[in-house]
């Protein structure tokens, strides 16, 4: 697996300020060798839906998240757009729009999808952040005191992490006034990051369990 990813960079995805900057912005930064994003493209999947506890209801952040899947190995999968990232968080981005801007490579994954015509920030959004980079157990102990010392992170007693040597981690905040949940999973060949966001009166973003599943749809 290529591991091109800068640790400076593994650190901004680690914090979360990176990933929830980018959902409340509408913007994502150039990766690696980035395949085609398909932006502006329907987002909705044929994924497999259902698991989590989250809210699923019309009026949140995109539809059912599919169930939680153990990864064979904790690696990041291998994706040529963002339409097959979207095709992997299944039932959790319906209704939703992946944004222009986004890319995908071996070593990374940086795709959101939003509320159609409107600004991220005004309506739902779901984000997916990933980075490959192998990690003793060292690095992984510094990334993890970054996602800790982050507002409202608490760490997941999850055996889907740390069956591949990993740890996870999940946070609920209002950023920018804007209700957000998110979910880490750390293991030695990197990070993801999967959050979602709910402006809109009346909507939620998906339950942190329901961001929680979604990162392992990412893992191999």
């Amino acid at each position: 697996m290529t591991t091109t990813t800068s640790r400076t960079a593994l650190t901004a995805l680690t914090t979360g300020a990176l990933a929830l900057g980018l959902l409340l912005t509408g913007c994502t930064a150039g990766g690696d060798d980035s395949g085609d994003a398909s932006g502006g493209s329907s987002a909705g999947s044929d994924g497999v839906s259902g698991g989590g506890g989250g809210d699923s209801s019309d009026g949140g952040a995109g539809g059912s998240a599919p169930a939680a899947e153990a990864p064979e190995s904790g690696t990041l999968t291998s994706f040529a757009s963002c339409d097959e990232v979207g095709t992997a968080l299944g039932g959790a981005i319906d209704g939703l729009e992946l944004q222009d801007g986004g890319s995908t490579s071996a070593s990374s994954v940086q795709c959101i999808w939003s509320t159609p015509g409107v600004e991220p920030q005004e309506g739902s959004a779901i984000i997916a952040l990933a980075s490959a980079q192998e990690l003793d157990a060292a690095a992984i102990d510094e990334q993890v005191s970054q996602i800790t010392a982050s507002e409202g992170t608490e760490s997941v007693d999850d055996g889907l992490a740390s069956a591949v040597g990993g740890r996870a981690f999940v946070s609920t905040i209002d950023q920018a006034d804007v209700p957000t949940t998110q979910a880490s999973v750390i293991t030695p060949h990197g990070l993801v990051i999967v959050g979602s966001t709910a402006a809109g009166e009346g909507d939620e973003p998906l339950s942190t369990d329901d961001t929680l599943a979604l990162t392992y749809a990412l893992l191999d």
